[in-house]
């Protein structure tokens, strides 16, 4: 009788154990880091902790995600990073959810063109478009991500905490989409009207920077501040004059 008492001890003691095993690992699997930074067009692998089988990738769109990926195994998944911006990959793994994020840096575009003046103001041309950042910019630094009809200027800080921190977006498009787009953009001021095309720029309605960091919240109520003054300086670049190749 001792004897099945002692068993049905042990037992009961052996089924606490392995419970609270698989409920540490279950706690723990996740991927070994919250956000991973890519550049354009890099490539890297993820590292699942505690995973035992294989994990399907969730909520993906090839046509809209900014990365590809191939499952490697239990515990690794690659990706490669296609178009700059953040995004997030979540996999189902054992059971549950889990996401990484993905912060990808554009590479340098040869048709965004800086230049840094004597007094410290960073001119940016885009294609058509040009504006003056003010010194604050290249104190607390910024992203660029051009698109074909626009460019999006953020704070780096909250870009790097997995926020986009966009401060402004430049923006054209013909007299037609303008006077459609007029119809439903929540936050936009005109700029100017040129060769066939208007511009004007988008500000953002909701909030960009990281809300539990407050070096991500200083630096971008920094930028923002400058938005009026920069607007002053857009100039939209002359084509060339036909005669005067002649």
């Amino acid at each position: 009788m001792k004897l099945a008492k002692k068993l049905l001890l042990f037992a009961c003691i052996l089924t606490l154990c392995l419970g609270f095993t698989l409920t540490a690992q279950a706690a723990d699997r996740q991927f070994k880091k919250q956000t991973v930074f890519f550049k354009e067009g890099q490539s890297k692998s993820l590292t699942l902790l505690n995973s035992e089988t294989t994990p399907e990738v969730l909520y993906y769109d090839a046509d809209s995600a900014l990365f590809s990926y191939q499952v490697k195994g239990a515990s690794s998944i690659r990706i490669t990073a296609n178009r700059p911006g953040i995004d997030y990959i979540t996999v189902k793994n054992d059971g549950e959810n889990i996401s990484c994020c993905l912060v990808i840096l554009p590479k340098n575009n040869p048709a965004v063109k800086t230049r840094v003046t004597k007094k410290g103001n960073t001119v940016v041309t885009y294609k058509k478009a040009r504006v003056v950042l003010p010194p604050a910019w290249k104190k607390y630094g910024y992203v660029l991500l051009p698109h074909e009809d626009s460019i999006s200027f953020c704070s780096k800080t909250s870009y790097r905490s997995g926020y986009y921190g966009t401060v402004f977006t430049i923006a054209w498009c013909s007299e037609e989409e303008y006077a459609d787009r007029a119809s439903y953009l929540p936050n936009f001021r005109f700029l100017k009207r040129s060769g066939g095309l208007v511009y004007y720029i988008e500000l953002p309605t909701d909030v960009q920077f990281h809300p539990e960091k407050a070096k991500c919240q200083r630096h971008y109520n920094a930028l923002e501040k400058t938005v009026k003054s920069i607007r002053k300086t857009f100039r939209v670049k002359a084509a060339p004059n036909p005669a005067s190749s002649k």
